[in-house]
């Protein structure tokens, strides 16, 4: 097209994507039925970054994983409140096999939660003394 510039990539183009595994996770693994669970699994990250504020690359790591299995408990939780816990084979009652799954993602979530460390990290501060105070006592007044 003469004249026009392009605003950006293609639709679709995920050459450049920083957290390339939000964009699977919202287009191909979580069925159309079950896109409920971005929502809080998109707070539990935001959570766990306000704890670690400028993580590296591990750390980010670990917060994916442990995302990642958060989001995979609440729809086996979900499923669960459909279905129940227990079945009937042969008579007998037993646990459904997604129960066991479920007690497999919280124990990766809480390996991935230990890995990253549950202390709480302060943001780095910038500027001097003095800049800080001045902003303070502008907060203060305003």
């Amino acid at each position: 097209m003469g004249g026009q510039r392009s605003v950006g990539g293609q639709p679709g183009n995920t050459n450049a994507l920083r957290h390339g595994w939000r964009l699977l996770w919202r287009r191909a693994m979580v069925r159309e039925q079950d896109r409920w669970v971005t929502r809080p699994v998109e707070a539990y990250i935001a959570g766990l970054r306000s704890d670690k504020p400028n993580p590296s690359a591990g750390e980010e790591s670990c917060i994916e994983v442990a995302a990642l299995a958060k989001g995979c408990s609440l729809l086996i939780l979900n499923e669960l409140k459909q279905h129940g816990l227990t079945t009937r084979i042969d008579g007998q009652l037993a646990l459904t096999p997604v129960g066991e799954e479920l007690r497999k993602f919280l124990e990766l979530e809480l390996k991935a939660l230990k890995t990253l460390g549950l202390d709480r990290r302060a943001k780095p501060v910038g500027g001097s003394l003095q800049e800080l105070l001045d902003q303070t006592t502008k907060e203060q007044t305003a």
